[in-house]
């Protein structure tokens, strides 16, 4: 396996990843992975990510913010023609704060915005490489993040590196969001 900064040409593959992995969540938009792929891949901020590739194949990444930049980005036209214009139009606007809002974080701080693992990849490792070589690469002291309280397998994945939970907020509407809290963690050099 090889852990490297992504570079433009890996955005498709980073969407592509993205739609695996969070399958789930994207159902909201579009069954189609083709479709999924066409509306998030021009959003991705390529600068904060890096990639797990396996024989020249990217099977996972983690994007690793600082101060107000975020990892992906919501644009309205893509999702619009994903999923139809007033349908595309009213998930771009409900999914605009959760992607873009501002973190505010401290010069010596770092947040995984988002950790994608192809789900044919799971249980290999793919995850823990990508934290390691982010915290090893990097000056930061802090390094944080937020899981839901269902994704157990990450839960452990990030206590097992070393992430310590510090707080958990329930969500507003838990039956439609598949979850009733995010879990906040951090992780300190």
């Amino acid at each position: 396996m090889i852990v490297r900064k992504a570079n433009e040409s890996d955005r498709k593959a980073i969407a592509k990843v993205n739609a695996r992995a969070f399958k789930n969540d994207w159902r909201i938009l579009k069954e189609n992975e083709d479709d999924i792929i066409m509306a998030i891949e021009e959003g991705i901020n390529i600068n904060v990510y890096i990639i797990a590739e396996i024989d020249g194949r990217v099977v996972g990444f983690l994007s690793a913010v600082t101060g107000n930049d975020r990892a992906q980005y919501i644009v309205k036209k893509k999702f619009q023609k994903a999923a139809g214009f007033f349908k595309g139009y009213m998930i771009a606007m409900m999914l605009t704060k959760e992607f873009e809002e501002p973190l505010h974080l401290s010069d010596n701080h770092v947040y995984f915005d988002i950790i994608g693992i192809d789900p044919a990849y799971h249980h290999q490792g793919i995850a823990t490489q990508l934290i390691r070589y982010e915290i090893e690469h990097s000056d930061y002291k802090m390094y944080s993040l937020k899981a839901t309280n269902i994704n157990e397998n990450a839960i452990k994945c990030y206590t097992k590196n070393g992430f310590k939970e510090y707080k958990r907020v329930s969500v507003k509407y838990p039956k439609q969001m598949g979850f009733s809290e995010y879990v906040y963690m951090v992780y300190e050099k």
